[in-house]
């Protein structure tokens, strides 16, 4: 919100409307980038009180495995490849383009892979049923910008 500028997704500030309107009504901030100047400028812009908690922890979680690989030849087959080391397990693929999550969903549908393209260009209903069913394990993989699996 400050080294931005105040141009920058000006409707955040009017954010703190809600606490000087509603003192009661329960706030949470989330980043992952903030510095310690810029989480005090947030407090001040969001109108949070001093009793209010500031939570700082890591990125990583033990339940999480988080990985980038370069792409050799066949993207699609590498991901395919992949996928078939971490059988029963769940997951995000991200993808450049709602394009290419559209085509990569495909492609694993085509080998029999449970996966959904999931990205802002799908209408709301659409993106909460693939959320819903990822959520409840009837999807194995997911995509949008993202690629979503469940194992086989």
């Amino acid at each position: 919100m400050s080294e931005w500028g105040h141009e920058f997704r000006a409707d955040y500030r009017e954010l703190g409307l809600l606490k000087t309107n509603f003192p009661d009504i329960t706030v949470a901030a989330f980043t992952a980038t903030a510095t310690h100047q810029v989480e005090k400028d947030i407090v001040v812009q969001l109108n949070f009180k001093q009793k209010d908690s500031i939570i700082r922890g890591t990125v990583f979680r033990d339940n999480l495995y988080i990985s980038a690989v370069a792409r050799q030849g066949n993207g699609n087959q590498q991901i395919l490849d992949f996928l078939e080391k971490h059988l029963n397990e769940q997951g995000i693929i991200y993808a450049q383009s709602r394009a290419k999550t559209e085509s990569l969903a495909k492609f694993l549908q085509e080998k029999g892979l449970s996966a959904q393209a999931y990205h802002a260009g799908l209408d709301t209903q659409k993106r909460k049923d693939i959320f819903s069913d990822f959520i409840h394990e009837k999807n194995r993989y997911y995509g949008g910008y993202y690629c979503l699996w469940h194992g086989y």
